[in-house]
């Protein structure tokens, strides 16, 4: 049961970020791009306007390969998500090469809170297979313990 929702977690997020490919990634002024052309050419915002909003994209995907790894998949993700909510605070992006032409950020669309959501919905997963496997963890300690305490006091009983 445990594989099976750690990897319905998994098809989960890559469900969101693949419907978050087809939709607005953001607006500026009439203008909205989507999230296929956002994923291909906005490493060019990291060097020309210093946004490393777009570094969530490789660190979700390496999170997502690090699936049986809930620590180190946590820990990708959580930063991921901090990549991510950081373009928020972006108020102009680079809309041409050169990094000439600047365009005001005027609003988000679908497509950007999708992908935020396959990011975030990531992160949960993962938290919650670690909780449970430290849970899982926590009991068979417990139990060891008791049959350990359970054997000498039998033994110290014969």
């Amino acid at each position: 049961m445990k594989i099976i929702f750690k990897n319905n977690g998994l098809m989960l997020s890559i469900l969101l970020y693949s419907i978050s490919l087809f939709l607005n990634g953001f607006i500026v002024g009439e203008e909205s791009y989507h999230g296929a052309v956002l994923l291909l050419f906005g490493w060019a915002g990291v060097g020309l306007d210093y946004q490393f909003s777009w570094f969530a994209n490789p660190l979700i995907i390496c999170a997502w390969c690090m699936n049986a790894m809930p620590k180190k998949a946590l820990i990708a993700s959580f930063l991921a998500i901090c990549l991510a909510i950081s373009f928020l605070f972006v108020d102009t992006v680079v809309l041409d090469e050169g990094g000439v032409v600047r365009g005001q950020v005027t609003g988000y669309g679908a497509g950007y809170w999708f992908w935020l959501l396959s990011i975030c919905s990531f992160f949960c997963t993962q938290f919650y297979n670690l909780k449970k496997r430290i849970l899982i963890y926590r009991f068979n300690m417990i139990d060891k313990v008791k049959r350990l305490f359970l054997s000498r006091w039998f033994a110290a009983c014969l």
